[in-house]
């Protein structure tokens, strides 16, 4: 199960950090009317998908 756990991180990291606008979109964006993500939002999602990747790579060593 933790196995399954660390793959499902490492994937939904990776995502998050090749697509970051429309992960933007799905978690905040649709809060807002016309509306672009920042350059600082943008990067936040993409240090956070690498913090979950890196995360999953931990639980898959461990």
């Amino acid at each position: 199960m933790t196995v399954l756990i660390a793959v499902l991180c490492v994937i939904l990291g990776a995502i998050s950090v090749i697509f970051p606008g429309p992960i933007w979109y799905l978690s905040y964006g649709w809060r807002y009317r016309d509306m672009d993500p920042s350059r600082a939002a943008l990067m936040t999602q993409r240090v956070g998908g690498i913090l979950l990747s890196l995360i999953g790579f931990i639980m898959i060593a461990v």
